[in-house]
């Protein structure tokens, strides 16, 4: 699997967190998650965790326009993005014209 290097990066952290934003990702793909309570419920949390170990590039966000933001300057990678309910059915129409 391809390396993943980090500056200052907190592994549990919400997209309110600077460090954050200073990631780079050496994989060909990102995994972003957005959830409302990515860092609030145990059961979020235990999942951030087994992602962690098999995925190096996870990205989670608590903030609508700070995912988008993220995706739209992202040129040279593929995205899976995983969301639900009224964030998905939100966020995604607004990133269909993306190429």
């Amino acid at each position: 699997m391809a390396a993943s290097k980090t500056k200052s990066v907190k592994e549990l952290t919400s997209s309110n967190s600077v460090d954050q934003s200073i990631s780079y990702n050496f994989e060909s793909f990102a995994c972003l998650w957005l959830d409302q309570s990515i860092n609030t419920t145990k059961d979020n949390l235990e999942t951030q965790k087994e992602l962690r170990q098999v995925i190096n590039h996870l990205r989670t966000f608590d903030d609508m326009d700070k995912c988008e933001e993220y995706i739209r300057q992202i040129t040279k990678e593929k995205v899976v993005l995983i969301v639900s309910g009224a964030s998905g059915r939100e966020l995604v129409p607004r990133l269909h014209d993306l190429p």
